[in-house]
């Protein structure tokens, strides 16, 4: 088991889309993953991206590292 969360991050949101989003949201939430929706050309969602799993992380490390047992 993998410990950690894992991101589907959508690139070229510029663009019109082959997939329809409702069908991505569904797909993410049957996989347990999260998804995030991201242009480099428009310059939308990357920061957010790189943002959120940066917080994530911290305030996952931080809860874990509250709960396990202290040397």
């Amino acid at each position: 088991m993998v410990d950690g969360q894992i991101y589907l991050v959508g690139c070229k949101s510029d663009l019109d889309t082959i997939v329809p989003t409702d069908e991505i949201l569904t797909f993410a939430e049957a996989m347990n993953v999260k998804y995030i929706q991201t242009s480099a050309k428009e310059s939308i969602g990357v920061s957010e991206a790189f943002q959120q799993v940066i917080e994530e992380t911290t305030q996952n490390n931080l809860i874990k590292m509250a709960y396990e047992p202290k040397q």
